[in-house]
């Protein structure tokens, strides 16, 4: 195991901007031994051709062009030409610290363990959020463990308080090769397909090693759903749910505890399309609204019992889904209208304050 290489799995696609300093942050790992797979997923600005250059100067990078078909194609694509022991991921418009892959790999090897995670340290708008290490040790998480870590993937919610939330995204994981080779990113997926793979190497893998400390910088850009209405975000939510549903039924039968969790993910999923639709985009008719929430209703075959609808603790989400339920759209309506004059106002005072 020792000095295994390390192949460092980058999907690049229309990052011109930013997939120069993700790739020096890899070149520049104190471990040498890493082979850098970047997959240019079709790209129409110089991404491609960036790539295609650092590959000049590094024998170490292999570039791998393919028609745009997703960043789960990429990802897929570069595990199956990757050739070291261990993959990891990386964004290309993120990037890493210098010693990343030497603590990872080290502790992979002190702790005989099939994956490793760290956290991250989150920049959004020139302002950077340091995640809050969870207490102020490593931890070692077996088999048994991972019903909890399922339940933060599923439902955000950790019954002990001691599982990152970097444990949804591919990236700020080291993970053995021949597990990795035994899951896939849903192809057919353009939301929250990273969970899905994280909840199959939770099949495979017997244990997983956190390392207390922030290898990785995630970059978050502007193009939230917030602020570009997405009439078919509720497609890309349902494709996803459903996708859940069956492959958790698939693999783990009828494990009560299992199906709660899956429960209260379907309760949380149809709350946000009622709370998207209903209370933060502009410019759509309620028609529309009813519309766009009754149809991922009908489409989306994935249900929740009063039992849970009577646990959840987020009791505005609650009252929100009983005014749809009973279809007191017109309270909806005027809850939003206060909610919007509220925003502004405190928006007028703040910059008031300010001059």
């Amino acid at each position: 195991m020792e000095n295994e290489k390390i192949s460092v799995v980058v999907p690049v696609y229309n990052c011109e901007k930013y997939i120069g300093d993700c790739i020096e942050s890899i070149r520049s790992q104190t471990y040498k031994n890493i082979e850098i797979i970047l997959v240019d997923d079709g790209s129409k600005d110089a991404s491609g051709v960036i790539c295609d250059n650092f590959a000049t100067q590094d024998d170490r990078i292999r570039v791998i062009h393919i028609k745009n078909d997703g960043v789960s194609h990429a990802r897929n694509t570069g595990i199956e030409n990757s050739t070291g022991g261990w993959i990891t991921f990386v964004d290309s418009d993120d990037y890493i610290e210098p010693d990343m892959c030497e603590n990872a790999y080290n502790k992979a090897c002190e702790n005989h363990t099939d994956i490793v995670m760290w956290n991250i340290v989150k920049h959004k708008e020139e302002q950077k959020f340091n995640f809050a290490p969870v207490g102020s040790d490593d931890i070692l998480y077996d088999k048994q463990d991972f019903i909890n870590i399922q339940k933060m993937i599923l439902t955000g919610e950790t019954p002990t308080g001691d599982i990152p939330i970097s444990i949804r995204g591919p990236y700020c994981k080291l993970i053995r090769r021949d597990v990795a080779l035994k899951c896939r990113f849903p192809e057919t997926l353009s939301f929250s397909e990273d969970w899905c793979f994280m909840l199959q190497l939770l099949d495979h893998a017997e244990s997983l090693f956190y390392v207390n400390k922030q290898f990785y910088h995630y970059i978050v850009r502007k193009n939230s759903l917030c602020n570009h209405f997405d009439y078919k975000y509720y497609v890309k939510i349902y494709k996803f749910i459903n996708w859940i549903n069956i492959y958790m039924e698939t693999t783990h039968g009828q494990d009560m505890t299992i199906k709660k969790y899956v429960e209260t993910m379907n309760m949380n999923y149809l709350f946000r399309m009622i709370d998207y639709y209903f209370f933060l985009v502009d410019s759509v008719s309620m028609k529309q609204r009813r519309m766009y929430v009754s149809e991922y209703e009908s489409l989306s075959e994935c249900g929740f019992s009063d039992e849970i609808l009577s646990e959840c603790k987020d009791k505005k989400a609650v009252l929100k889904y009983t005014l749809y339920s009973k279809k007191l759209f017109w309270l909806m309506s005027v809850w939003r209208f206060y909610q919007v004059t509220k925003t502004a106002a405190v928006i007028r005072l703040r910059n008031i304050k300010n001059k």
